[in-house]
């Protein structure tokens, strides 16, 4: 159950990703933006891998979507 939940999530994790670099790479975004989303969205990946229970990938999945919202709001704030 905890597997197949990991899996699901980290799937989503990793289109958040996929969407967070292709709108980078089009405003062609500086290293220091890309690295302060790109590497917290991954070290959360890392850490989902590692989590021993669903609990814990919770937590972890709720910090990557403000992460992510973050990231929209100071690019929304940017333009």
């Amino acid at each position: 159950k905890t597997k197949k939940y990991r899996i699901k999530v980290l799937t989503m994790l990793d289109h958040m990703i996929e969407k967070m670099k292709n709108h980078l790479e089009a405003h062609k975004a500086g290293p220091d933006l890309r690295n302060k989303f790109l590497y917290s969205l991954r070290r959360i990946s890392e850490n989902i891998r590692k989590a021993k229970d669903i609990a814990n990938i919770n937590r972890l999945k709720s910090h990557a979507e403000e992460k992510f919202d973050i990231y929209w709001e100071e690019v929304e704030s940017i333009q």
